[in-house]
């Protein structure tokens, strides 16, 4: 009875062996299967959006030449049309015009000549420079009085080269001492009053004595 019964509990193990082995193996298979396609997955597992966006700057403009972050921009000049400087007034005339002459409010030298006049060529290009060097400072005028005695307006010019001094406001210029030492001029006054009407010189004026004269007006 006992060897019956160990029998059967021996056949009950070996039956519950038989059972539970491949049960465990099926188990092992499994947890074997699950690990090795677990490991796949997370390596191959989706980075995040906010992870995997590529953040970009933003494309700066297209420039011929690249500008340095410490460069600063040269700022550009805005055209300006040119303007024109108004032709000069000639300093020779052939129409005496007082008005025109003293219409520039600037001290005014006449001067009466001839082209065939053998000293007021000679006088020529030192007036010539003076009106170029002087030019909005002191009007000078120049006629040909031969060619034309309406030329002088009037004035007494008894001989050539003869010239006249005015300051700015038309008045006759009144040399101080000091350049009536220097300089030999006519003065004409009003029978009437006695005041100066005219101061004029006669014959060849350097540059210098122009220059004097004109600096004793304090235009110069």
């Amino acid at each position: 009875m006992m060897g019956k019964k160990f029998w059967k509990e021996e056949m009950d193990r070996k039956k519950a062996a038989r059972i539970i082995v491949p049960l465990i193996i099926i188990v092992l298979i499994g947890m074997m299967w699950f690990i090795k396609n677990r490991e796949p997955a997370a390596a191959t597992a989706p980075i995040p959006a906010k992870v995997a966006q590529k953040v970009e700057s933003p494309t700066p403009a297209a420039t011929d030449t690249p500008v340095s972050e410490t460069q600063e921009e040269v700022p550009t000049t805005p055209e300006v049309a040119e303007v024109e400087e108004p032709a000069r007034i000639p300093m020779e005339y052939t129409v005496y015009d007082q008005q025109e002459f003293f219409s520039h409010n600037l001290p005014l030298l006449l001067d009466f000549g001839a082209a065939a006049c053998g000293p007021c060529q000679t006088m020529k290009p030192d007036l010539t420079a003076f009106y170029e060097e002087t030019y909005g400072k002191v009007t000078v005028r120049y006629a040909d009085v031969w060619e034309d005695a309406s030329r002088t307006g009037g004035l007494p010019a008894m001989v050539v080269p003869t010239q006249f001094f005015f300051y700015a406001d038309g008045s006759p210029y009144q040399p101080s001492e000091e350049v009536a030492q220097k300089i030999y001029f006519y003065q004409y006054v009003y029978r009437d009053s006695g005041e100066l009407a005219l101061t004029s010189h006669q014959g060849i004026l350097t540059k210098e004595q122009m220059y004097m004269i004109f600096e004793d007006m304090g235009a110069l």
